[in-house]
């Protein structure tokens, strides 16, 4: 009788040490999840701001549904920001274009000849998304939704994203970017 109870004891405490061990890993799944989507957004976001801070607000385009955005950029190859030495003003290096394909939130860049002048005319942001020929990153596969509101001086990012493993909800962030002209 007493081997029975002791038995039975021991079960009881396996049983809830097993659930425990259970509840541990899901806390752990979810915890890595919201890490995971926390550096995603932050890592979006620093692309984002780095790419906008060296941009023309002459030049800024925000769509009609406020979920693509397209500028000149002052940036170089090595993306740093350009002044041409003579005038002290930036030298235009290239086109860039964010729009969200999806859930897939699209970089595309086309170099053009380095000016310290803006270009007549820029490419409208249905151009950029269909050229073959400008080169194309997919920054995140997480996002649910990007906005972005032109300001005068500054361009508003409203960035939110979900989780892939749906362990977590995802993260919304709200950013400002000044524009350099």
């Amino acid at each position: 009788m007493e081997l029975l109870i002791s038995s039975a004891i021991l079960l009881l405490m396996l049983g809830a040490a097993y659930e425990a061990l259970v509840l541990a890993r899901k806390y752990h799944q979810k915890l890595a999840d919201s890490s995971q989507i926390q550096q995603e957004t932050m890592s979006v976001l620093s692309r984002l701001e780095r790419s906008l801070s060296a941009a023309s607000a002459e030049s800024l385009e925000v769509a009609l549904d406020s979920a693509s955005v397209r500028f000149i950029s002052a940036q170089t190859d090595q993306e740093f920001f350009d002044l041409d030495p003579s005038s002290g003003g930036p030298r235009w290096h290239r086109w860039v274009g964010f729009y969200l394909d999806g859930t897939t939130l699209v970089w595309k860049e086309q170099t053009i000849p380095a000016s310290s002048t803006l270009p007549a005319s820029f490419p409208s942001l249905d151009d950029i998304k269909t050229n073959t020929t400008a080169r194309k990153v997919n920054l995140s596969q997480q996002v649910r939704s990007i906005f972005f509101e032109d300001g005068a001086t500054t361009v508003s990012i409203v960035l939110e994203t979900r989780s892939s493993l749906q362990k977590s909800n995802g993260l919304t962030v709200l950013t400002r970017v000044h524009l350099s002209q």
